[in-house]
């Protein structure tokens, strides 16, 4: 499972960092000094070194050592205290720029155009960056950072900025823990704010001193693809453990630098540094395609040829129908069939009610309303609802019946509900209608059901609801006038609308024209959500999150998950908001195992 990046990796802004402001005036003073450094070194015979503040190509000194890249004003090497600041910056190469975090600059005794090696010095709470002098729209890119034996704090990140310049980068990063888990991660900067993308638990574990290797791709702009991956030197390179495709409004289109890039967390109990090497253009692009972005509504917009959905909103209130307690019919003696087995995706032979079970009918609707209440193996023509704690059904299928007025064929909607349970279990809405979900509320687990049919199969507006092994599927799609009824139905395996603490686990979710998980915010926050360990197909976008009425959503884990069939949009596994707090790790394509593409608009 993923774990949540809880620290920003900006902790400080812009302004705060850079204790005196950087003006043209101070560099071209600088150069000044420098040159005239310089002239007199030539009197006398000395080396040389030109360089110059606006793109002029330096030549390196007869002994040339690694650059070691410093915070403007850092006095933390013994030779840096006893020079001045007139003196030091009479022997630097100005490097970078204000977009990332101020000025720095390259001490040592070289100075160079393009920088492949050199030295991040890092203390408590800053941040250091290195310009390799290099500049692309699209590509690769990669460098080996060598992490130190020990991490304290809240941690220690590298990282690769691409499409570096003054007002916005891209920051491919790994974050290297105190236990010495490592967790990859791609965000944004935009104007002095870091806007985290997405970040996923890896498989690295680091002991003692490591090299830790990190690439990055970069291609298109609308939307731009990112992707990233990290591994130790000396083990094999693996697939890209993270894509983002941005089509946000404050996408990065333009040439930028690529630039080294490192941040020691505000906890940590010491100054780091952290030497990389090989940093520079690798030139192939084997990401996937770019997706198309993902419309920034509710429901990704079909084909012109289909008519548009209405908004969820616009959905009918669901009712409870109230109806005498039901009383539990004697079911036919049979042999005790065997529970479905456990295990592989869920389908017609591991979900709903065991083979050779005998069913006795129940004619029309149940309402229950005794805490502890078991029925098992019936077959219900009505509509089942639920208000009363610790209900099981069991064995059973629930078809439910006619219906004006928006429901589930079950409703689990009452405040007296706890703790609802349906397991081996079918529901089959006999009277498909606009109205009509599979099971509708909160407080409930489906475990090994299969629900064929309904607008949504399972429709959440409430908390602790869990959906375990179970097939999803067959949702009922009505265009616009069918039935009489107005049209035309938005649809989704599960829609959670509001609650805290709902999980889809192990489940199969297919079929579903808009989602086969769609979240949203209509009916109150969302918060606490697991969708792990799923299989998850079609669609517009498969998994649809979007904050509706809230500033914001989540936090949300999506993990584990296998994602395939045939999403209208292209290349659109998930689709998200910046504003969304997701945690998501070993999402794949079930095709290939390649990483699921997470899409992000505004």
């Amino acid at each position: 499972m993923g774990r949540r990046v809880e620290e920003s990796l900006q902790e400080r802004s812009v302004t705060d960092r850079v204790t005196e402001p950087v003006t043209r005036r101070s560099v071209r003073l600088a150069e000044s000094q420098k040159s005239h450094k310089e002239s007199q070194k030539s009197k006398k015979g000395g080396p040389v070194t030109r360089s110059s503040a606006h793109g002029g190509v330096a030549r390196p000194r007869t002994e040339a050592v690694d650059p070691v890249y410093r915070r403007r004003g850092t006095k933390s090497a013994a030779g840096w205290r006893r020079a001045g600041w007139r003196k030091r910056v009479g022997s630097v190469v100005v490097v970078g720029g204000l977009a990332a975090g101020g000025l720095w600059i390259l001490g040592g005794s070289t100075a160079q155009a393009r920088i492949s090696t050199g030295t991040l010095l890092l203390k408590p709470g800053g941040a250091a960056i290195a310009d390799s002098g290099v500049k692309f729209v699209d590509g690769s890119a990669a460098a080996t950072f060598d992490i130190p034996a020990t991490v304290t704090g809240g941690g220690l990140y590298v990282g690769l900025q691409t499409r570096a310049a003054e007002g916005g980068t891209y920051v491919s990063k790994a974050r290297v823990w105190a236990d010495g888990h490592v967790t990859v991660g791609l965000s944004k900067t935009v104007n002095g704010t870091d806007q985290r993308l997405g970040d996923i638990r890896t498989n690295i574990k680091i002991n003692g001193p490591a090299k830790l290797n990190l690439e990055t791709s970069i291609t298109g702009t609308s939307p731009v693809t990112l992707g990233i991956r990290a591994w130790l030197s000396g083990e094999a390179k693996p697939g890209w453990q993270q894509s983002i495709a941005d089509a946000t409004g404050t996408r990065i289109t333009r040439t930028g630098s690529l630039r080294a890039w490192a941040y020691l967390s505000t906890a940590a109990t010491e100054d780091v540094r952290v030497p990389f090497a090989g940093l520079g253009q690798i030139g192939a692009l084997p990401l996937d395609p770019a997706p198309q972005p993902p419309v920034a509504t509710t429901a990704p917009v079909p084909s012109p040829t289909t008519p548009k959905p209405t908004a969820t909103t616009a959905r009918p209130t669901p009712t409870v129908t109230k109806t005498k307690d039901a009383v539990k019919p004697s079911p036919t003696k049979t042999t005790e069939p065997s529970v479905p087995s456990a295990g592989g995706r869920p389908g017609a032979g591991n979900t709903g009610v065991p083979s050779g079970t005998n069913l006795t009918v129940h004619n029309g609707d149940m309402t229950i309303r005794t805490a502890g209440t078991v029925l098992d193996k019936l077959d219900i023509r009505g509509f089942v609802s639920i208000e009363a704690p610790n209900v099981t059904i069991k064995r059973s299928i629930i078809r439910g019946g006619s219906t004006s007025s928006g429901r589930g064929v079950i409703n689990s909607t009452s405040a007296k509900t706890k703790n609802f349970l349906l397991v081996d279990s079918e529901i089959r809405p006999s009277h498909p209608s606009i109205y009509l979900d599979g099971i509708n509320g909160g407080n409930f687990t489906l475990r090994r059901v299969e629900v064929d049919g309904g607008v949504d199969t399972v429709h959440v507006h409430g908390s602790n609801v869990r959906v375990e092994s179970s097939w999803l599927h067959g949702t009922n799609f009505f265009s616009l006038g069918a039935n009489g009824d107005g049209g035309p139905t938005h649809n989704d395996g599960v829609q959670i609308m509001s609650g805290a603490n709902n999980q889809i686990v192990d489940s199969f979710i297919e079929g579903a024209r808009n989602a086969a998980v769609m979240v949203t915010q209509d009916a109150g926050a969302t918060t606490g959500l697991v969708i792990r360990d799923n299989w998850l197909n079609d669609g517009g976008c498969t998994v649809n999150i979007v904050p509706k009425k809230l500033a914001s959503i989540g936090p949300i884990v999506l993990s584990g998950n296998r994602f395939g069939g045939s999403p209208r949009v292209a290349n659109c596994a998930v689709a998200r908001t910046a504003s969304t707090n997701l945690v998501a790790s070993n999402n794949v394509k079930a095709s290939n195992g390649q990483p699921a593409t997470i899409n992000v608009w505004n």
